[in-house]
């Protein structure tokens, strides 16, 4: 399997909530780091399965760019911003 292969992931871990959608869309790069902002139910998994998670979660839009243009750390990058919907009401 070579890095171009769609089924080739990373070995890179992300920790994220668990629970209730919201708190599964919120992540960090240690389960401590997400502790500090007070998500007592953490777990660590492949960061594909994480940001894919908080993807959908957040409704973000998905931007791939060809190798070729951008050099990434195991082919994986994220730019997440993201503006809760509730907070602007």
């Amino acid at each position: 399997m070579n890095r171009n292969d769609a089924a080739c992931t990373t070995s890179t871990r992300l920790a994220s909530g668990e629970g209730d959608p919201h708190l599964r869309s919120q992540l960090a790069l240690t389960e401590l780091g997400l502790r500090s902002y007070g998500i007592q139910d953490v777990r660590g998994e492949q960061a594909e399965a994480v940001l894919t998670r908080a993807l959908v979660g957040t409704r973000a839009e998905l931007v791939v760019v060809p190798p070729q243009h951008l050099r990434l750390h195991e082919s994986l990058g994220v730019l997440l911003r993201y503006a809760d919907q509730r907070a602007e009401r």
